[in-house]
């Protein structure tokens, strides 16, 4: 299986509109929320959609995506849901509504859920220590770790954060003890780094303190009583149900390659908390949906307006990021193989765009695509810095490397082209001598040099993250 990199970039490409044989036109929906109907004039901002849902269409046209649903709910009501191009592309199986994805890194907030869940019954403190509830983290390296700092991605543990491959561990406890007995790479509470082994600790003091394996505490306390009846934390065996789900592709060179569909089984035997779940964008929209009603449903309270409050809040060492929460103008997730969710509170919306095609940063886009609409957008807008030297990108061209990714860069003679070994070419534009914006996304990129001049590395920019690459050639 290809191991998962830190992904950064990805093109907004303008192609031709997708025949309608890729989309399904009417909206409707096989399953029934309790929760959301279905609107009949498309609701007052349809028109702000239109161009995201154009671009969708031709992604899948030119191969940017294999396939993608796209659901829009609005005070409410279901406005969008469209499916474009291919469930499983090999199979002639073609994208429909309702199918249930890998949503992978939006399983967070469901971690985050459960333990502000325990807080409010008086069974744990935010701010207690790990090592209170997990032997494994009594010792001088992990005992300042705090409950708090894990759902703030600031508990000193780098990304995956597992002492060796997670696929190795049969269980979740035996890696959570494995990442306390190794402790944290930095020291609690001064630095973020966004990490998967942070998250699964979490995981490990939930069933803790729960007394029941978390994927249990999940079903009963979350998913049954918001009736998220295709939402699952392993891989079923009910054969109509695996049907269901997407294959998934990563990109090799200009053409997806699927790795993995539900004939296959799932990387790891144990419910690793910072990723593994599945769902549908339907589905997933009554979980956010109870976020964006400050805990309630139905007047049944699944948390307090307070914790809510709290976790929406940006914490001080990333303001864009809450309890397990990505936030900016609105608040979501994303997941590594292409799905987001995201809500927009002042607007009573709720967007979810979830496509199978690891590597486009598709889901960005479309999100940075709608905030604008919405006046909303997060990106900064920078001015052209205008290049007079024929050579002037000369220097900037080569390959850079960090332990996660290696980066390519070349020029078209007007911009910096940035692609991955698995990504297309991003288009960033000099915003001064040594600073690059991306065309789209709130992403930049300066560059490091020597005593001599000489460019010895790069800095990417990206949601409060500094990430350093060296320049190998």
């Amino acid at each position: 299986m290809k191991k998962n990199v830190l992904l950064i970039f990805m093109i907004l490409a303008v192609f031709n509109f997708l025949s309608a044989c890729s989309r399904e036109n009417q909206i409707e929906s096989s399953s029934e929320t309790g929760v959301f109907s279905v609107s009949e004039d498309g609701g007052e901002n349809a028109d702000k959609f239109f161009p995201a849902l154009n671009q969708i269409e031709n992604w899948v046209k030119e191969g940017e995506i294999v396939g993608a649903e796209m659901l829009v709910i609005e005070n409410s009501e279901i406005v969008v849901h469209e499916a474009y191009g291919w469930k499983d592309k090999e199979e002639g199986k073609p994208m429909v509504k309702d199918t249930i994805f890998r949503i992978r890194s939006m399983t967070k907030p469901f971690i985050a859920t459960s333990i502000l869940m325990l807080a409010e019954e008086g069974r744990l403190d935010l701010s207690d220590p790990v090592s209170k509830y997990l032997h494994s983290f009594s010792n001088d390296s992990s005992s300042s770790v705090r409950i708090e700092h894990l759902l703030t991605h600031t508990g000193g543990f780098s990304q995956p954060g597992f002492p060796r491959d997670y696929e190795t561990y049969k269980s979740l406890r035996e890696a959570v003890d494995d990442i306390g007995t190794h402790g944290p790479q930095f020291h609690p509470g001064t630095r973020y780094i966004y990490s998967d082994g942070g998250v699964a600790v979490l995981g490990a003091v939930i069933a803790e303190v729960s007394g029941m394996p978390l994927e249990d505490y999940i079903q009963k306390m979350i998913l049954e009583p918001l009736e998220m009846n295709d939402t699952y934390c392993f891989l079923t065996e009910d054969k109509d149900i695996r049907d269901r789900i997407s294959a998934t592709y990563y990109r090799d060179g200009k053409e997806f390659v699927k790795y993995w569909d539900s004939s296959m089984p799932q990387s790891v035997d144990y419910f690793r908390a910072s990723g593994g779940m599945y769902s549908t964008p339907l589905d997933y929209a009554k979980f956010l949906y109870m976020w964006m009603n400050n805990g309630m449903v139905d007047s049944k309270e699944y948390l307090s307006e307070q914790s809510i409050l709290n976790a929406l809040t940006p914490g001080s060492l990333n303001g864009s990021y809450g309890y397990l929460w990505e936030i900016d103008n609105s608040f979501g997730h994303g997941g590594s193989d292409g799905t987001i969710a995201f809500a927009l509170p002042d607007e009573d919306i709720m967007v979810l765009y979830f496509t199978q095609s690891r590597s486009t940063h598709t889901a960005e886009v479309v999100k940075s695509m709608i905030l604008k609409e919405f006046g909303k957008r997060e990106s900064p807008d920078y001015t052209r810095f205008e290049v007079a030297e024929v050579d002037y990108y000369d220097d900037y061209i080569g390959r850079y490397q960090n332990t996660l990714v290696e980066i390519e860069i070349t020029s078209n003679g007007k911009d910096l082209l940035v692609k991955t070994a698995d990504s297309s070419n991003q288009i960033f534009i000099p915003a001064s001598k040594n600073f690059f914006s991306h065309e789209i996304l709130d992403i930049q990129l300066s560059f490091t040099r020597d005593s001599s001049g000489e460019i010895t590395g790069l800095i990417i920019y990206q949601k409060g993250e500094r990430i350093e690459a060296t320049k190998i050639e």
